[in-house]
């Protein structure tokens, strides 16, 4: 017999016992239940985030545009690895692994993560910082004169200097060339 994960019966008690109208607040308890799934480190599988589960709740209408980046960087800096696998799978992208990487919640350094969008790694002698990840590639920017970041806030001048289109193949060739050095 199939039995629902944890993810999915927190979801759908949720889903079920959350008094509505209005919907704001259904689709607040459902974010937040997903949220604290990756936080309580539940044990995710790619099933529970595929379209034809998430599809049962609606997810298209408490799921918005940059809810899978935010998910994502949650499941990491959490360390919810199945979270993230899961949402790799769901994504259809690869991991993509780096060294020192400083992380924007708690401004810790790692000494190697998986990168999500808002985190900081070394790249070719610059710090830069995750824009965007697709399957192919992630976006990554170097900024002039930045004085730095503080939590999850920005400060000092914002300005790209470069954006640079890192595949996971290039991580691997800047971390060989490092060594090398």
């Amino acid at each position: 017999m199939n039995r629902d994960s944890e993810v999915v019966i927190l979801l759908r008690h949720v889903w079920e016992n959350t008094p509505c109208p209005p919907w704001a607040r259904l689709n607040h308890a459902m974010q937040a239940a997903m949220r604290l799934a990756v936080k309580a480190c539940f044990d995710f599988t790619p099933a529970d985030l595929s379209p034809e589960t998430l599809g049962k709740f609606r997810y298209g209408r408490w799921w918005g545009e940059k809810g899978w980046d935010n998910l994502y960087r949650l499941a990491v800096e959490c360390g919810n690895l199945s979270a993230a696998l899961a949402i790799e799978s769901a994504l259809g992208r690869p991991p993509y692994i780096a060294d020192d990487v400083t992380l924007p919640l708690n401004g810790g350094t790692r000494a190697r993560s998986r990168l999500a969008v808002r985190f900081w790694f070394p790249w070719k002698g610059q710090q830069v910082i995750v824009t965007s990840i697709t399957p192919e590639y992630l976006i990554a920017c170097e900024y002039a004169e930045y004085s730095g970041h503080s939590g999850d806030e920005w400060t000092g001048d914002r300005k790209v200097l470069r954006r640079h289109k890192i595949t996971p193949a290039d991580i691997k060739a800047d971390r060989a060339a490092r060594k090398e050095k």
